[in-house]
């Protein structure tokens, strides 16, 4: 079976995972690039995006998600739980 590829939301849920799971409650902005498995670029218009959604703050060299996020993740989680999975057509 393929992997299915990740969506938008799918990277901004890998995003935030990776910034939850860092040190002192944030990452450093190569180890989410690396984390999540993003190029330079990629992660450039991802965490613009969501640090000025909300979704994220910088706090010295750390990012860490806010309150919105946490939110925004639990949802994320629960929607991807109860969705089922599409497959390829043709398969």
């Amino acid at each position: 079976m393929r992997e299915l590829k990740r969506n938008q939301y799918d990277i901004a849920a890998n995003i935030i995972e990776v910034a939850k799971q860092g040190k002192r409650g944030g990452a450093r902005i190569t180890e989410i690039m690396y984390g999540a498995n993003l190029s330079w670029e990629q992660l450039q218009d991802y965490m613009d995006r969501m640090v000025s959604g909300g979704l994220l703050i910088l706090e010295g060299k750390r990012y860490k998600p806010t309150g919105d996020a946490e939110t925004w993740f639990d949802k994320y989680q629960d929607l991807r739980e109860r969705t089922p999975v599409s497959l390829s057509p043709g398969e």
